[in-house]
Parts: structure tokens; C-alpha cells; sequence
């Protein structure tokens, strides 16, 4: 079960996307800082989680702290079955989406002395058209059930919905116990398992009767007088106030799994997870989902907010590869500003990648490959992805492009190949000789701004050549694409 698209409103820094998003197995988002990126993969975290959604909203998530309401819709690729409760039996609803609107909250709950800051409103939708009532399914007897949104509550109704797993930039959180990380999912499916096989002894062989000695050693080696001693004592207290007596406890018996950690050992000595860096606790909370998806069968979709955080480029450029293994069992979308990764990703024809910008009050997402690239014979460059992504010239996309127009002239039937011949020719193209300054000799030189920046570059030792702006660089690069590209 995979996301076809996601529509947003309002909601962190998108007011309204121009379109909805279309996402594949893999996919890529890459932008400028506030084009909405991390809000995309955060919206749909929110819109798929089961429930609890109002009480983590807050004011902060609707769109420059405004009251417009929230509205995001997550769209499936095929339509999955929720089975709604009707008396004794249930009803098969073929849905396709998942719609979360929200909104500040006018006045306080009746009856409760706390209120969510937020209201919301989230469910499945039918496949079907809702009628002015809602829906309706016409059962085996004859007779019609009638539903609508309330019995459609992620979390109240049966529905094989995806497990959505989400990588904020704080990688710690996915091997810590909390709400839906993975090392949460893992050790509840332990603890489980653990219970059902003592559930199937008999009394005798359960593990609390065989924990005791284990328990007795690690005492002794603690001085276990003294802690017997401590717990007698305060039995003694809590017997005069009619409270049961207590002992400490070193293995639950019925959750073992829930002081569990995941270690790096090294030779009998132990390092937690989380010290081993940031870079490796995401590549390590991947792993174990990855792991996790293989052995349960359990659809996953993973978000993640810039992979590429604290990796190297050499591992980096190895994450792509995997991700592009992994999509095909597990939905994967990431947001990124790594040129490296990006890179990468465009040349794998199963990564979706595309680019966000802010246009007219809305975010654009537009799809990568129609976005430009193609400059250069080796495209794309990263000064390619800075320029077309980020809005951003660079001195290495200059002399990309100069040289690609070069090789180009001197393929040509003009057999001259000096770069004088070649500046010439961009003046033949209209491009005229302005930019004029005087040489160590005193001698006048004039150059076409395309030739001026590129020498710049080339030779900064020559200080007599005055040194480019930006604004020039950037108009230069501009008039060597339209050459390129007319």
C-alpha cells in the first residue's frame, strides 16, 4: 500500500499547495529553506497516524500562525478495505484516502477542565460519493447502513492502513522508546512473543521461576545484604500503613523487552546506540525497519528530513543505492540539499525527484526532469542542481557552461580554436565586447562578459582584471544557457 499524492492547506509553511503532490516508490524532495519540504513529510506523518492527532497539534502548525484551518488529504495508490462495525457483524468500505482537517479551538470542551489547543476532524473516505448525510451500503438482507465520518476514526475502525515511520532530524528518537519509533515497534512485538510462549507452559517451566537466581547473583555482587535490609525495612513501614509488601525487580516477567537498548559491543563492553553518532543511528533505525518490514510483512512507509545529515559523501552516494533497493518493499520519500545525493538519485529511473519553490503565495513542486537539466553532456553537474534547485550561480556551473559551448564551437566548421576566435564568436551571437579594463602594460581590453567572468576565475592572480559580482556571474550564466538552450 503506497501514497499516490498528498494535498495540503495551511498547515507549517505551505499555504496551499499549487497541485497535489505526486509521490512514487522512492522519491526526493529538494528546495530552497521554506519551500515546504519538511511540512510535506510531516503532513502526511500526521494525516497517516492512527490517533492522538489533535493533542500533538498546536497553534504553531497552521500556516504564519493564521486561523485558516488545516486540511491535508493523502490519496493511495489502490483502494484498501476498512470494515466498520454494524451490530453484530461488520461492513466491507472500499476507501482511498485519508483527509485531516483541523482547527483552533473557539471555547472549551464541555465538561473537562483541559482542552486541546485544536479540534480536528480525520477519517477515512469511501471510494464512493458521500450523499448529504453521509454514506450508505446496501447489506445482504436488503436493508441499508447508513454511516459517516465518525465511524470512519483511523483508530476505531479495522483497516490494514500502512505504518508510517518518520526521521525528523533528531535520528535519536527512532532507538528510543516512544510513540510509533522503531525501536518501540520492535520490542512491543517482543514482549509479545515472550508472553504467548509462557502463556503455552505450564506453570513450572514459566521464566519467573527461573529468574530468581539470576536475580540472588547480581545481589551478591552488589551487596545484596544491604539491599534486603532496605526493602525489609520499608516492608516493615508499609505493613503498619496497610500497604503490600514490595521487592526490586531486575527482569520483568512479563515485558523482559522493556529495559532493552541497542548496543555497539566491543569486547564485553557495551556502547549505547544513540553515542555512536547521528549518521549511524538513522542508517541503524533503517536497518531495523528495514528488518522489521522483511520478517512481519508489514507495509511501511518511511519519511525522512535530509538523509544525508552527518554522512560522508562516500556513504551518502551507498544510501542512495540502498534506498533504491528498499523502495522496492517500502515506500520511501526524503527531503534533501544534498547536491551529491540528488546526483545520484536522478539517474536511477525508479527515484521520483522533485523540486520545491515558493510561486505567487504557493509551493510548486515540479518533477526534476522536466526542470531543465540537460545543459552539459555530463548533466547533471552540482553546479547544475545549485543553479536549477537553488536559484543559486556558481563559478563551477560558469565553467561548465563555457566549456561545453567551446567544445561545441570547436567542433564546428570554423576550425579557429583560440579563445580570442571563440570570444568573437560569442559577439557574432550578440553578445557584445562590454566590459572594458586596463591591462598591466596600459593597454585598453575589452571582453564579452562571458569571457571577462571566466578569466576572472581563472586567473584571480591577475588583479589588474577587475573581479566579478554576483550579479554578473549570475547574468553571464544566464546568457550561456540561452545560448545553449535558445
Amino acid at each position: 500500500m503506497k501514497i499516490k499524492s498528498v494535498s495540503i492547506a495551511n498547515f507549517r509553511g505551505i499555504k496551499r499547495l499549487e497541485a497535489p503532490v505526486e509521490l512514487g516508490a522512492l522519491g526526493f524532495f529538494i528546495g530552497d529553506n521554506g519551500t515546504g519540504k519538511t511540512s510535506l513529510l510531516e503532513a502526511m506523518n500526521f494525516c497517516l497516524s492512527s490517533g492522538y492527532v489533535a493533542s500533538r497539534l498546536d497553534v504553531n502548525d497552521f500556516y504564519n500562525g493564521g486561523d485558516e484551518p488545516i486540511e491535508i488529504v493523502v490519496e493511495f495508490q489502490s483502494p484498501l478495505t476498512a470494515k466498520l462495525p454494524d451490530g453484530f457483524t461488520s461492513q466491507d468500505v472500499a476507501c482511498d484516502k485519508v483527509i485531516l482537517r483541523a482547527k483552533k479551538r473557539d471555547r472549551a470542551a464541555p465538561g473537562k477542565a483541559f482542552s486541546d489547543l485544536v479540534t480536528t476532524s480525520h477519517h477515512l473516505v469511501p471510494v464512493e460519493p458521500r450523499g448529504e448525510k453521509g454514506w450508505s451500503k446496501l447489506r445482504k438482507n436488503g436493508t441499508t447502513f447508513h454511516f459517516d465520518e465518525r465511524l470512519l476514526l483511523p483508530g476505531n475502525v479495522e483497516v490494514d492502513l500502512p505504518r508510517v515511520f518518520y526521521f525528523s532530524k533528531t535520528r535519536v528518537r527512532q532507538l528510543s522508546k516512544g510513540f510509533n519509533s522503531s525501536l518501540s515497534s520492535i520490542i512491543d512485538d517482543l514482549n509479545w512473543r515472550f508472553d504467548r510462549g509462557q502463556r503455552r507452559k505450564a506453570e513450572g517451566d514459566h521464566f519467573k521461576h527461573h529468574r530468581r537466581a539470576l536475580q540472588d547473583r547480581i545481589f551478591a555482587e552488589t551487596d545484596g545484604d544491604t539491599l534486603k535490609k532496605t526493602i525489609g525495612a520499608a516492608n516493615d513501614i508499609l505493613a503498619k500503613l496497610g500497604v503490600p509488601p514490595v521487592e526490586v525487580s531486575l527482569l520483568k516477567t512479563l515485558n523482559p523487552y522493556d529495559n532493552a537498548e541497542v548496543v555497539f559491543p566491543f569486547d564485553g563492553f557495551e556502547l549505547p546506540a544513540e553515542h555512536g553518532g547521528s549518521g549511524i543511528e538513522m542508517l541503524l533505525s533503517l536497518a531495523l525497519l528495514e528488518a522489521m518490514a522483511v520478517l512481519s510483512k508489514e507495509k511501511l512507509i518511511i519519511l525522512v528530513d535530509e538523509p544525508e545529515l552527518h554522512l560522508h559523501p562516500k556513504l551518502q552516494a551507498k544510501l542512495v543505492e540502498h534506498l533504491a533497493e528498499l523502495s522496492d518493499r517500502v515506500q520511501i520519500v526524503a527531503s534533501t540539499h544534498s547536491p551529491l545525493l540528488f546526483k545520484n538519485a536522478f539517474r536511477n529511473p525508479n527515484a521520483k525527484l522533485q523540486i520545491t519553490k515558493q510561486y505567487q503565495g504557493a509551493v510548486r513542486v515540479e518533477d526534476a526532469h522536466s526542470a531543465g537539466f540537460g545543459y552539459l553532456q555530463w548533466s547533471p553537474s552540482w553546479g547544475e542542481i545549485s543553479y536549477l534547485a537553488y536559484d543559486l550561480p556558481t563559478v563551477e556551473f560558469h565553467d561548465d557552461l563555457y566549456c561545453s559551448l567551446e567544445d561545441r564551437f570547436r567542433s564546428s566548421p570554423v576550425k579557429k580554436t583560440s579563445q580570442a576566435d571563440f570570444d568573437q564568436w560569442l559577439v557574432d551571437q550578440g553578445h557584445p565586447r562590454e566590459i572594458r579594463w586596463v591591462d598591466a602594460n596600459g593597454a585598453q581590453r575589452e571582453e564579452t562578459l562571458m569571457t571577462y567572468v571566466r578569466n576572472r576565475i581563472h586567473h584571480p592572480e591577475n588583479r589588474h582584471r577587475p573581479e566579478h559580482s554576483e550579479e554578473q556571474l549570475a547574468e553571464s550564466i544566464k546568457r550561456m544557457c540561452q545560448l545553449i538552450r535558445p
